[in-house]
This record gives structure tokens, sequence and C-alpha cells, in this order.
């Protein structure tokens, strides 16, 4: 079983001032998923891929940071 407290820690973390620019999950695969509300390629919300280039690096790394989980509900949900 993962360790999810070292995944919340990682998630939880500050990244530094210095840190690069977080680059865009995007894989050009553009279907929005009615039942999850999520982008089917990345696995963001239209909110998080329309402000994706005004949110604050620290943002954009929470986010990219989530995807995998994201994408593992999402998997689980169309299993059922």
């Amino acid at each position: 079983m993962p360790d999810r407290s070292r995944r919340s820690r990682r998630r939880n973390a500050t990244l530094p001032d210095d840190a690069p620019e977080v680059a865009s999950p995007c894989i050009s695969v553009c279907e929005m998923d009615q039942q999850s509300g999520l982008c089917s390629g990345c696995f963001r919300t239209l909110e998080e891929i329309a402000t994706w280039s005004r949110i604050p690096n620290q943002k954009r790394w929470e986010i990219v940071q989530s995807l995998r989980d994201r994408r593992t509900a999402v998997k689980r949900a169309t299993d059922e």
C-alpha cells in the first residue's frame, strides 16, 4: 500500500521562489469527462485549464501533484 502521508507531505510542500516554471500537463487530448468534470487527457478542471497561465507557480505545482490521485479516482469510477 502506498505511503499516503509521504505523498500528502510532498503535495503540501512549498516550492522555492527560484523554482522553474511548472509546465502544463496538457497532452493534447482535450475532452471533458461529463461524470468527473475533468479533462480525460490531463485530468484538470476547466477552471484550472483556463487559468493555468495566470495562476502562481506554487498553485500549478499543487495541481500537478494532485493529478495522479485524480487519474486513479477516475479509473476506479469507470471500472465499477
